[in-house]
Parts: C-alpha cells; structure tokens; sequence
C-alpha cells in the first residue's frame, strides 16, 4: 500500500507513485549498452538495461531498482524488461547475437517467471539471438542449487555481474565454472573506476582476469 507505506516523506511517496503506476501501465522500457572486446575494440553483445521516462527525462536503474525492491515489485519489473527485450528482437539481431539480461534473485525463485524466462530464451533463440542471464554474486551464493538446475536442465547462459565486491566464494566460482554454468565475470565498475591512477587497483583487475582466462571465463 503505496499510501500507507510513504505518506509521511512526501517525496518518496511522490517516487513511489510514479513507479507504481510506470509497473502498472507497462511503460518500463529498456535500453542496449554495448559490450566492447578489450582487443579488438569492437562491439561483441549488448546488456538489456531498464529505464524509467519521465517526460522527456531518461531515469537509469540505479535510481529507482531500490524502491522497487521495497514496493515488491522487482518480479513485475524483470518480466517487463523480458517481453521489451523480445519486442526488440528483430532489431536486436542485425546488430549482434547475444544480449544480457539483468535477473533478481527473487525473479529466479519464481516459478511463474521462470516459466516466462524459459519462454522468452526459446523466442529469442529462434530468433537466432543467444541470452545469458546476469546475477550479482551475492544471488549466485544464496540460489547456487537453483542456477545449477537450470542451466543443467535448460542450458541457461549465466554471468557474475559486479564480480569483485567481496561476496564470492572462488570456490563456488571455480564449481559453476568447471560445469560450464557460468560463462562470464563481469569486474566491478568500482574496480575499473580511475584504474590508471592506482598500481593495486590495476594488479587486482589483471589478476581478476588471468584466474577467468585460466578458467576458461570471459570477462
């Protein structure tokens, strides 16, 4: 209950609302933010990214995911985001074959959305486009039996996102990796983030990167 929930800071109430009715009408929409190969400097794939308009105001994720978790309403949010990504698959797959997909840990204990997501990746592969799904480290400790499951059972594609930030078990990474689970790290932007200006910063992402080629990741 929106009303009862955040009537007392006017301004969140005012966030909350927006967001509400932006679920509720279908209005999320997303945008591609292309994946670069560090050797050739070519884009390879492109990461599916929610976004919020208000009016001609373009509002990223990071600003409102919070609240939505708070709302209850990441489920609705991941489905959205799915059935935007498929309505752009068409345009997708002139530009590349493979997109990511951000995925809550919620949405992965969800019966009703994993019977969606499966749908989804059955549509997109026949349009000749490859998914993986991202989790952040910490969904990937707390649903390591689940994410197993899946991709045994489906062949799903998994990612870390934001690998680096002190949650993951190298052992677990080492397991799904060796399963052929996961396919991908993704570092942590606060560890790229004035990279050139801090010899640690670069030895911890260099090290980051030969432990994935050993283990036959990308990143």
């Amino acid at each position: 209950d929106v009303d009862g929930v955040y009537s007392k800071n006017p301004a969140k109430y005012k966030d909350a609302k927006f967001i509400t009715q932006s679920i509720s009408e279908k209005e999320i929409d997303v945008f591609f933010q292309p994946i670069y190969s560090a050797k050739t400097k070519e884009m390879q794939h492109v990461e599916a990214l929610a976004r919020l308009k208000d009016g001609d105001r373009i509002i990223p994720a990071g600003a409102f995911i919070d609240l939505i978790y708070e709302l209850g309403m990441i489920i609705e949010l991941d489905t959205q985001v799915l059935e935007r990504v498929i309505a752009y698959k068409d345009r997708l797959k002139n530009i590349t074959n493979k997109v990511f997909i951000n995925v809550s840990p919620e949405s992965i204990k969800s019966e009703k959305f994993l019977a969606h997501l499966l749908s989804s990746l059955d549509t997109l592969k026949q349009s000749g486009l490859e998914t993986v799904i991202e989790l952040t480290e910490q969904a990937f400790l707390d649903n390591i039996k689940t994410i197993k499951c899946l991709h045994e059972a489906f062949h799903i594609n998994f990612a870390v996102d934001d690998f680096g930030t002190g949650y993951s078990s190298l052992k677990t990474v080492l397991d799904l990796s060796e399963t052929g689970t996961i396919s991908y790290l993704k570092i942590d932007g606060s560890l790229i983030r004035d990279i050139s200006d801090s010899e640690n910063r670069s030895k911890i992402v260099q090290t980051i990167a030969l432990m994935s080629l050993q283990m036959a990741l990308k990143n």
